[in-house]
């Protein structure tokens, strides 16, 4: 389950993991240090990065199919909803639009603008 309490889905990091699942075309080059055989070794990867921002365009798709629960937990906003559907949704996005999550070129995103710079034609 997902319980998003005073945020929305752009919050919501479950959508990461459909971009990951969909294979999507952009990532930007990151590195983290892990030790291997007990030394410090720097490794370098594409990380589906970008401002998330449109992650919240999740909010109608659940609400249309009737799978999110919204309310009120103290004076914050809640949202409650299967973390499969919330896959579910994302996946069905990404495949009709690789890049439905990016924000589009002219929107003046620099996230955004370095995710899609990331996808090779």
């Amino acid at each position: 389950w997902v319980l998003l309490l005073g945020v929305s889905h752009d919050a919501d990091t479950t959508i990461h993991l459909a971009e990951c699942m969909a294979n999507v075309p952009y990532g930007v080059p990151k590195s983290c240090t892990v030790v291997r055989n007990g030394l410090p070794t720097r490794v370098h990867y594409l990380e589906n990065d970008h401002c998330c921002a449109r992650f919240r365009l999740m909010d109608d798709w659940l609400e249309s199919a009737g799978t999110q629960s919204r309310g009120t937990v103290g004076s914050a906003e809640s949202r409650l909803v299967s973390s499969r559907d919330v896959v579910a949704e994302a996946l069905r996005a990404l495949r009709r639009e690789p890049l439905v999550f990016l924000h589009p070129g002219d929107a003046g995103c620099g996230e955004c603008d370095e995710a899609r710079a990331s996808v090779s034609c």
